[in-house]
């Protein structure tokens, strides 16, 4: 009758949830003249529980495991007292018993496991564990009543807990989400933007490190633009990927979800995974991957990666709907950034061109107006060096006597008919783009190793 009335005592006086609880779980374990008592939170989204409190009377002998994670999957017996709202009891001794429970009790030098869920208002929210070293020790009909009793003020405290933890993780939500926005309408930079998303994403998740890579769809790759990490990352982990690019056909699991813009978690150990996925957990030393996508009017622009090395963690739906806030807000950031450096691009092509069209008009010398047209021409479309060739009189050799940036040994150097892509141009008359130089069988070997990597030619016709 004390341990009830100290259970109602604390649930109706104290206001700290975590105080409630361990006082419930001291009350349990006394009541029941046991050794310690487990109070966990239960999540059917992610299916698994949370520690939440624990007493002990068996001081450092006994195991603290609060704050750890445990999915229903590894603990059949679990998933059965909470999915089928029943206790059970498990005994080291029985060889009939869970093994994933016997192998825990066994670790813990103990013997038998009391277990039934905590319930409010016919919804499991939680469950309780109560451990013994007595291998013979007997429940009576009244122990499991009373323990009954304790665990409805238990689930009652649990939902408290619950609404409490709820209404300070929407505010953190609000006040994460209104500094993030606030830092990220501060630059009309993409690369600057996704620096920004990292960060917050660390920072509001806990996380350990965070990496964000723009997405090619049509080539189906990524490559890494923004990386951060926390002072937890480990050595591997803060290895930079920055502008690698990687194939995403070989992360079949995380293209699946991106391309319809699911947010998913995969852990190390989870099942499922290609082969190159688990060797990136392996090689980065990392226990869980949020992958979040960041989209556009149902335009993927690019992915976000929450990385986890301290611990397998279960990302809370909570969480998972806090990095797709900052996401979708980046990715509105992300497409204003790109509109605008489309809309200076075209200001800057018709300033270029507006000149090229006065040079045309103006009454310099040729060879001056030449010059000044190929630096305009290479400004219009970024190249880094370029050159105007002139057809030689006979027919069958380019000379280009005007260049820009080009490599002494190239300068003025003529071109035979029939070598080199300018042939291309002259003989075809038809612009000629070449994205990989490098590849095409016309390609010059001198020009291959001055460095020259896309090509664009165009025919000059009178």
């Amino acid at each position: 009758m004390a341990s009830l009335l100290d259970a109602a005592r604390a649930v109706s006086t104290r206001l700290d949830p975590d105080e409630v609880l361990q006082q419930l779980a001291h009350s349990m374990t006394r009541a029941l003249r046991l050794e310690s008592c487990t109070l966990s939170a239960y999540d059917p989204e992610t299916r698994g529980t949370l520690t939440l409190v624990h007493f002990s009377t068996l001081g450092e002998s006994d195991t603290n495991d609060v704050g750890h994670l445990y999915p229903l999957a590894d603990y059949p017996a679990t998933a059965r007292a909470i999915e089928q709202d029943e206790a059970l009891i498990v005994r080291a001794g029985d060889s009939q018993a869970d093994p994933a429970e016997v192998t825990l009790l066994r670790r813990l030098g103990l013997a038998v496991l009391l277990m039934f869920p905590l319930r409010v208002g016919g919804r499991v929210v939680g469950l309780a564990e109560l451990y013994t070293r007595d291998e013979g020790r007997e429940f009576a009909p009244a122990e499991l009543r009373l323990a009954r009793t304790l665990a409805d003020q238990a689930a009652v405290a649990l939902e408290n807990a619950r609404l409490f933890s709820e209404t300070q993780t929407k505010a953190t939500e609000l006040s994460r989400l209104y500094a993030a926005a606030q830092d990220m309408t501060t630059s009309l930079e993409s690369p600057r933007l996704l620096e920004l998303l990292a960060k917050h994403l660390v920072k509001a998740l806990d996380a350990t490190s965070a990496y964000i890579g723009s997405v090619d769809v049509n080539q189906v790759t990524e490559t890494m633009m923004a990386e951060y990490w926390a002072e937890a990352a480990t050595p591997a982990e803060r290895t930079s990927d920055l502008g690698r690019t990687f194939s995403l056909r070989h992360y079949a699991t995380v293209l699946q979800a991106a391309l319809i813009g699911q947010t998913i978690a995969l852990q190390a150990d989870g099942p499922g995974l290609s082969e190159t996925e688990r060797g990136q957990f392996a090689a980065y030393g990392v226990q869980t991957m949020l992958f979040v996508p960041i989209t556009a009017h149902g335009r993927l622009l690019a992915l976000a990666e929450i990385w986890e090395s301290r611990r397998k963690r279960l990302f809370t739906p909570a969480e998972m709907r806090l990095a797709q806030a900052l996401a979708a807000h980046a990715g509105s950031a992300i497409e204003n950034a790109q509109l605008f450096a489309e809309m200076a691009a075209t200001l800057t092509r018709e300033q270029h061109l507006n000149a090229i069209a006065r040079l045309l008009n103006s009454t310099l010398d040729l060879s001056t107006m030449l010059d000044q047209v190929l630096q305009l021409a290479a400004k219009v479309v970024q190249a880094e060096a370029g050159s105007i060739g002139l057809l030689a009189p006979d027919g069958q050799t380019i000379i280009p006597p005007y260049v820009l940036n080009l490599p002494a040994e190239l300068r003025l150097l003529p071109l035979p008919k029939g070598e080199g892509l300018a042939w291309l141009i002259v003989e075809g008359d038809e612009t000629v783009l070449i994205p990989e130089y490098a590849l095409h069988p016309q390609a010059l070997p001198q020009w291959v190793a001055a460095g020259a990597h896309a090509f664009l030619g165009v025919p000059i016709v009178a």
